[in-house]
This record gives C-alpha cells, structure tokens and sequence, in this order.
C-alpha cells in the first residue's frame, strides 16, 4: 500500500469570461411583511496547500485504482480521489477530483473549478488533461450546460462541441483544438487564430510548434481531404512526412514533380523523394531523391549531395547513429551489384553484403561484410584478419573492446564468439546477438533447435519460445521478458530472479544496485513491483511512467 497521503479540497470558483446578461427592472409596489432577500457570502478563494517534496531519485508516476477509489502517484507524493492525471518529467502535473458532485483540477496543487465534468462527461470517453514538457496545461470543461477550454488560465468559449482529442499545448504556451458549431460545421482554433468552416470530419489533425508554426487537416466543399502547412492549403496525397517531422520541413508534389521544403527554402524539382531526418536547429534537413526521369538516387545530407547510385539503403532504418550519417549504396560492377558504406563521408567498400553495424562515433565502429562467399569483420576501417563461413553479430564498447560471433556455413550445429580476439565455442547452437560490458564479459542470446537461451555473464537462463524484450547495463546487470506464444502470458527475468507469469507486464528498467521496477497484471488485479517490494493489488494502473534515471532500452534486433 503506497503511504505520504495528500488530499486538496476544493475551496473556490475560478473566474469565466463571459458576461451575464443584462435586466430590465419595472417599479412596482413591494408587498408588505415581504422579508428582505439576504446574499450569499462569496466563495472563499482557492487555498493552496504547500506540496510535499518529490523522489529526487529513481522514481515513477502512475495512476490507479484501489477498492473504487482513484489516486494519483506523482514522484513520492500521492493524491486521492484522483483521475485524469496528466504530467511531465520534471514533477509538474494536473489532474481531476470530485467533491460533492462537482469536478475540480488540481494544478501542481492549485485547485480550479467547480466544473459540471472536464474533459468529458463519462469515464468511458474521460481524457487526461494535457501537460506540456514544462507545466503548461488546457483543459475543456461543462460550466451550467455550456463548454469552455482553458489554456493555461486563459478561458476560451462558449463552444457548442470541443473536440478534445484536438486539444493540444506546447511548452511554449503555443495551442491549439477544433470546435464544431453544428453537426455539419467544423472550426479549427490556433492561439488567438480561427480557420473555417469547414465540413465536419473525424480523426483530423492540428498542430502547433513553439516556434508559431502550424498545421491542420480538412476537408473542403468538394470533399477533397486537404492540408493546410502554414497557411498554405495542399492536397493530403501531394504532400509527404508533414506529420513525422516539424512543419518548417516537408515534401510537396506540383505539377507532377515533387519538392522539399525546408524551412522556406524550396529544393526541387524531383521525379521522388524520401525524408529521412531533420535538425530544426540550422534547419539540417536530410532527404534521398531521384532526378525527375533518371533512374539514378541521390543522397542530400545538410547540404552534402552524394551520388548518383543504384540504390539507398539505411542501417536499422535511421540515417543517423549516435549522431553520425551512416548509409550503404549499391552500384553495378558488370552483372553484380556491389554494396558499399558510407560513414560519415569515409567509403568503405566493395562488399557483397554488409550488416549488422555497431558505431559508437565517426572513428570507432564495427560492422560484417561478405565477399566471395567468405565472411569479414571491419573493425574501425580495417579488416580483422581471418575469413569465417558466417557471421552473426558484432560488437564494440567505448573502451576499445570488440566481439563477433561466427559460424559455418555448413554446420550450424558448433558456434564461436570471439571477445579481444579469445575465442569460446558454443555445441549444437549459434549466438544471434552480443551485448558486450566494459570488463569483457557478455549477455549473448544462444539460438538452439526452435529455442533461446541467454548466456547472462556466464550464467545460463531459459529456454525461451519467444523472447520478446532483453536490456543489459556495464554493470553486468540485465532484465529480460519472454511471451509464451500459446497462451500470450509473459515471463520477468530480473538478474536471474524469475518473477513469475503475467497476464500483463510493462517492460521492466533497472538501475545500479540491483534495482528494478515494472508493473504486472494477473488475475484481474495489478501489481507494481519495485526493489524487492510488491504493492498492490490494484483494479487498474494507468500511465504508468519511470523517472528518466532508470535505464530500459531493447536490444533485440527488431
């Protein structure tokens, strides 16, 4: 049971906007023995309570429910009666209560309201309220049958419907929301800005950035689904990535040929073009292109144009790894096709097939390549002495150790990891995957027959059907999650403390210490566990989210 229980009740009326209406008074003769009308005290204004300090270290922020009753858990401190909690990750947040039938938002401990009901009216339909990086929040809310949004303590409305969905704040204090003013009549709302009518639709898009620009998505008169990036209206399927990055940087299709805009500088005409990363800062934009009739592809990396290849092939999908442009190209040498590597402007190559590359930075980097019919390990630009029938993964750490694992290609059945050139064999399996710690020791998933199995610094562990989730840190400490693929429950390994099956399980993070924390549902009830303790059981968590010093990541090849 989580303890440091904090309640605010609600304690005044926050001021509205709106005016009331005027009256027109007739004379008239009072009656006698009438008794004069008395007036109501004013509510007292809000008191705000001092909040109890946070966790400063390894902590969590969730909401739940516990025998009907909601709370909120924020970093150490914990409220009641508590739903729709929104937050950030430096301790700010916003949440709902109820008190004698009216609703309330309690803001970093100041209290609002009292409302008919914030941000929907049913629980089934209820959204958290929105808390921007930073604090700033918005909600909607029903005040005596009429819908308003506030923004940060500015009230706008009356609205006839808010799609709340649509409401969003940036950390700046920049927002945005669609309204509808009929069943057929749609307005989109950006800062003290209103577009439309428009045809109502569903499931439409509005954005707003820090730095003023926008975006919003709609239909027009004709039907024709529309996108308008900064006061420009375009046709959805003219235009691409306008959602994935900022709006300063996307691709528009004109008169049959496409163009890259990047924040107001137009790059084209192109026959295709495919977005690949954006820096708003100095707006570095990186996109590949193939010339409007020319088979050829290009690569425009922040100004740097690279080409023309046969093709355009990235490492894990990204263009950037730690910060460093790496792709692979492919020209034609006769009837073959030669691959080469490109790292940060250093060609390596020709290769019949690369994969499998790990970078630390520009100099210090791994990755296998094959040619004719043997297999390499380019250790920072050199070839490691010694040809191998297969490799199946590499490794490098910051400390100059480096790993690779290998086998035959005509006989799986016998494996070899080599780690600073010492070499370990490994019967009847082969390694798929090497996390390599700075003492050399290593967590390896071991392929054998239709199983997993995860040599964890030299203990064994498993066997896996399907192995779904593995993290490992320098200090030799590791968590992994496997799904039975049966009965879909899921196992927690913790630093080979087995945890049991779940019918649920978030992804568990671990911190120095043998530290761990993540959540588990089993038999309708959930259960938070956290070092050694197991709190619970609750009806339901939701958003639950570790403080950014616990350490999670996947390192299984996705």
């Amino acid at each position: 049971m989580l303890t440091a229980l904090w309640c605010f009740a609600p304690a005044g009326l926050e001021a509205q906007t709106t005016k009331t209406k005027s009256s027109t008074t007739q004379k008239s003769q009072p009656k006698k023995s009438q008794p004069s009308k008395t007036t109501k005290p004013a509510p007292a204004a809000p008191v705000e309570e001092p909040l109890p300090p946070m966790d400063s270290l390894l902590s969590y922020s969730m909401e739940y429910t516990q025998n009907g009753t909601g709370y909120f858990y924020s970093r150490g401190r914990l409220f009641k009666n508590a739903r729709q909690a929104g937050f950030d990750t430096l301790g700010n947040f916003a949440f709902v209560f109820e008190e004698k039938f009216k609703a309330y938002v309690n803001v970093n401990g100041k209290i609002l309201g009292p409302y008919d009901f914030v941000n929907g009216k049913t629980e089934a339909e209820a959204l958290p309220v929105f808390v921007a990086q930073g604090g700033k929040y918005a909600f909607t809310y029903h005040k005596l049958g009429k819908q308003y949004v506030n923004v940060n303590g500015k009230i706008l409305g009356p609205y006839p419907a808010v799609g709340m969905k649509s409401l969003y704040i940036t950390p700046g204090g920049n927002y945005a929301f669609t309204y509808l003013q009929s069943q057929t009549s749609r307005y989109v709302v950006i800062n003290d800005k209103k577009f439309g009518p428009f045809p109502n639709e569903s499931n439409m898009e509005v954005k707003v950035y820090d730095d003023g620009t926008y975006l919003y998505e709609y239909s027009d008169k004709n039907g024709e689904f529309m996108v308008n990036i900064n006061g420009k209206d375009y046709r959805m399927e003219d235009v691409e990535s306008y959602t994935a990055f900022p709006t300063t940087y996307f691709a528009f299709k004109q008169e049959g040929n496409w163009y890259v805009n990047n924040a107001g500088t137009i790059h084209g005409p192109y026959g295709e073009v495919i977005l690949l990363n954006y820096n708003p800062s100095g707006a570095q934009a990186s996109f590949k292109y193939r010339e409007s009739g020319g088979p050829a592809w290009y690569l425009s990396d922040r100004g740097r144009i690279a080409g023309p290849y046969e093709k355009i092939e990235l490492f894990g999908g990204n263009l950037f790894h730690k910060g460093v442009p790496v792709f692979k190209y492919f020209r034609k040498a006769g009837q073959r096709e030669e691959q080469y590597v490109d790292i940060d402007g250093k060609v390596m190559g020709p290769y019949n097939y690369t994969k499998r590359l790990t970078l630390l930075d520009k100099d210090n980097f791994i990755f296998a390549y094959e040619n004719k019919n043997r297999w390499y390990v380019n250790l920072r630009g050199e070839p490691i002495r010694g040809s191998f029938g297969l490799i199946d993964d590499v490794a490098i750490h910051p400390n100059g150790s480096f790993a690779y694992s290998h086998h035959d290609k005509l006989d799986v059945t016998q494996s070899k990891l080599v780690v600073n050139k010492k070499t370990t064999e490994f019967q009847d399996a082969f390694i798929d995957e090497i996390f390599l710690a700075a003492d050399g020791s290593t967590l390896l998933f071991v392929s054998k027959e239709k199983f997993t199995y995860v040599s964890a610094f030299g203990k064994n562990v498993g066997p896996f059907s399907n192995l779904v989730y593995a993290y490992a840190t320098d200090d030799a400490e590791y968590c992994l999650v496997s799904s039975d693929i049966r009965t879909k429950q899921r196992y927690v390994i913790i630093n080979g403390q087995n945890f049991g099956q779940f019918d649920e399980a978030s992804v568990p993070a671990i911190a120095k210490g043998g530290k761990y924390i993540f959540t588990g549902k089993n038999q309708g009830k959930f259960y938070l566990h956290i070092n050694g303790e197991v709190k619970g059981p609750y009806d339901s968590i939701k958003n639950f989210i570790p403080t950014r010093d616990w350490k999670r990541g996947n390192l299984i090849m996705q």
